[in-house]
């Protein structure tokens, strides 16, 4: 999606969202959409504030340098994210990022309610992708004796849910979503 005024939604300024969509949108991948961005609000000089982007497919640090003519970007996709943690402070809300490679990702000094939002949204997209996680270990495990509890078809339509899930929250294109669901309905 090229325009941002979607990512305008608690009390970000219009005038830097617009200077951030603008540096951002050149990492945009193929199929990769904006979800969210939430923009460091510091109680003192607040020129230059970070951000952290949530797209679909992963989660992106922002920090500005030299007053905003530079910035670091640190990004991971969200298989590679384990955990998302948010602290509420008196002058607004910390958030860290554990990944699996043991990286804290940490931003200060977020609005309260941008915070909650992102953490909300942090925590749907790694849900989603131990959903897939599960998928593929449903798959190496096609061989093994089905619970008496659970026939085949429940076992099937239970993995194809999951796979429509990801697809809908854009983890998988629809050419892989087809793919893979071709494939578990050809092994019934």
């Amino acid at each position: 999606m090229n325009t941002f005024e979607h990512l305008i939604q608690d009390e970000q300024d219009p005038e830097t969202v617009s200077k951030l969509h603008k540096k951002l949108i050149t990492l945009m991948t193929s199929g990769e959409d904006f979800m969210y961005l939430a923009i460091q609000k510091k109680p003192v000089g607040n020129i230059a504030p970070d951000c952290i982007a949530i797209t679909n497919k992963r989660i992106v640090f922002c920090k500005q340098k030299n007053l905003g003519l530079s910035m670091d970007f640190v990004d991971y996709y969200w298989k590679n994210i384990v955990d998302c943690i948010l602290k509420e402070g008196l002058l607004g809300a910390d958030i860290k990022v554990k990944t699996k490679d043991g990286s804290l990702l940490e931003m200060d000094y977020l609005p309260k309610s941008q915070a909650r939002r992102l953490y909300a949204i942090s925590k749907e997209q790694i849900d989603l992708n131990k959903d897939s996680k599960i998928i593929v270990e449903e798959e190496k495990i096609i061989d093994e004796p089905v619970s008496i509890e659970q026939t085949p078809e429940d076992r099937t339509t239970e993995v194809l849910t999951k796979l429509k899930k990801l697809y809908e929250a854009g983890l998988i294109t629809q050419q892989e979503f087809e793919t893979k669901k071709n494939e578990i309905l050809m092994n019934l």
